[in-house]
């Protein structure tokens, strides 16, 4: 599960430890597949209402869904 898997990294990256994590296309994400999907198409419409060229950078690798919810649960603004 993506955000079981999440938050136990996150706390781990908390303490200051180091954390590879392999195979992230294999983590599945909770709920239904075509409720997933519909989420994901959700996401990758989002834009700028007045430039959309500089609307939100998106990433579709599985690699990079997991580093950016794990992203979202740790302070990365300081």
């Amino acid at each position: 599960m993506l955000g079981r898997l999440d938050s136990i990294l996150a706390k781990e990256l908390l303490n200051g430890q180091k954390v590879v994590v392999v195979r992230c296309e294999e983590i599945c994400m909770w709920g239904e597949l075509v409720r997933q999907k519909m989420k994901h198409m959700r996401f990758l419409r989002k834009r700028m209402n007045t430039k959309p060229s500089h609307g939100l950078i998106l990433f579709p690798a599985p690699a990079n869904i997991l580093w950016r919810t794990i992203r979202g649960m740790i302070p990365h603004k300081e």
